[in-house]
């Protein structure tokens, strides 16, 4: 915002909020930095198992947000079956975007308290990465947010999310201005020009217009 302007160019950057399109999906978290979660706007199963009933996986037990990502590669690493939560997650190609990952229990949640904003959701259990032992998962009701460690070989819906950061660097990005910004990759209108003279047989040329 410039308060002294009074006609605007059009180069309002406005911050992301919940419920955006951004990057392949829909913004359900953010993270006060310019980075957040995004949720695929569409389920990209109705019916899968978690996957390795009676095998516990090291490293997949992550609850916070943060931790879905690792999860799902740990689920990957340890749990060689096709066609599972985390493997159809961890497949996925949507947007663009091929860093898909099953969401960990504190990210499910959050998608669960914005599911009106995301859309697409039916009410039935979804599964989180989050590994409870060598039998069960947690899984969580979307008609009224109960939580399950449900067994691993039991179906359940599957909605993949991704991380996103902030690549926003704002600045002039016109090269023949005098304050141009190579890193930036937003124009942010602060672009500077000298103006003067700039024939060189006239008395008041200027050499550094």
């Amino acid at each position: 915002y410039d308060p002294l302007a009074n006609t605007d160019d059009g180069s309002c950057v406005y911050p992301l909020a919940i419920g955006d399109t951004h990057q392949g999906g829909i913004i359900f978290w953010l993270d006060g930095n310019g980075g957040g979660l995004i949720a695929a706007p569409s389920d990209q199963s109705g019916g899968a198992q978690w996957g390795c009933y009676g095998t516990n996986l090291v490293g997949a037990g992550g609850t916070a947000i943060g931790t879905g990502n690792q999860n799902t590669i740990d689920i990957e690493a340890g749990c060689s079956t096709s066609g599972i939560a985390a493997d159809i997650c961890a497949n996925l190609t949507l947007g663009g975007y091929s860093d898909w990952f099953l969401p960990s229990k504190d990210e499910l949640n959050e998608i669960y308290l914005n599911k009106s904003i995301i859309g697409g959701f039916n009410n039935g259990n979804y599964w989180s990465s989050t590994e409870y032992g060598n039998v069960t998962a947690a899984q969580q009701d979307f008609y009224d947010g109960d939580w399950n460690g449900f067994n691993k070989d039991n179906y359940a819906n599957v909605r993949a999310v991704r991380a996103f950061t902030s690549n926003n660097v704002l600045g002039c990005t016109d090269s023949t201005a005098c304050n141009y910004d190579a890193l930036a990759n937003n124009d942010d209108g602060s672009c500077g020009y000298i103006s003067g003279c700039t024939d060189s047989t006239a008395f008041n040329y200027d050499a550094t217009s």
